[in-house]
């Protein structure tokens, strides 16, 4: 695993950002492959000659028209887990045993635990360090807790492990992300790939974890992007 020093993955790609012309906060509700237009929720229309997509395919299907009854059925059976992020900002530099570690016990919410500041120093402030909770849950297998309730059991399941004390910790905070890990339910990959190949026979080129909707860690989802670029400088 390669990871910075500092200013985490975003150091990466750093110069291709000062060059680009980038929109964020807009919301992507439309997209004709025919017309190439892509619409926001404003009613504006975006023109484009080339699109990557990284949205989660299922989303990406279903911003588009006259999608084939098959390939439709076929995305709306994928799907993903979401995960709720319970950060912990400590007073001291180590945290953690190792980069992450997993967690089986039933009543303690968290499967995994992962630890920013392992990965890099700058990644805290000087003395301090960091841990980061993981709460999974799906459609399969929806959780009802609230914010503050995953934040006590994991700040409890910390003591419990031996891992901190309460009076050690700085502050918490909660992020709630609606895609973490595709979901490889039987059958998923031949459905998956029909909705792909449709997709990509629009002329949209896929990538990322949930646009090309694979299992990809940090360094095959970069590979996906810059793979998509060179079809398309490769085409003309």
């Amino acid at each position: 695993m390669r990871y910075p020093e500092r200013g985490g993955y975003r150091s990466f790609i750093e110069p291709l950002i000062d060059g680009a012309d980038i929109s964020c906060n807009t919301c992507v509700t439309m997209i004709d492959p025919v017309r190439r237009i892509v619409g926001d929720p404003s009613g504006d229309m975006h023109g484009y000659a080339n699109l990557v997509s990284t949205l989660p395919l299922p989303s990406l299907v279903a911003m588009m028209d006259n999608v084939p009854s098959a390939v439709r059925t076929a995305a709306e059976t994928l799907f993903a887990t979401s995960v709720d992020l319970v950060s912990i900002a400590r007073r001291t530099a180590q945290v953690s045993p190792s980069l992450w570690f997993y967690i089986h016990d039933r009543d303690i919410m968290a499967a995994r635990v992962y630890s920013p500041s392992f990965k890099s120093a700058d990644n805290a402030p000087p003395g301090c360090g960091s841990l980061q909770f993981e709460i999974y849950a799906s459609i399969k297998a929806p959780r009802q807790a609230k914010a503050a309730e995953m934040t006590e059991n994991c700040l409890a399941a910390m003591e419990r492990m031996g891992v901190a004390r309460r009076d050690d910790v700085i502050f918490t905070h909660h992020k709630r992300l609606p895609y973490a890990n595709v979901v490889f339910d039987l059958g998923m990959e031949a459905r998956r790939d029909l909705v792909c190949a449709w997709v990509e026979a629009q002329g949209i080129r896929l990538a990322g974890r949930f646009g090309q909707w694979a299992y990809l860690w940090s360094n095959p989802a970069f590979i996906s992007g810059h793979k998509a670029v060179l079809d398309i400088l490769a085409s003309g």
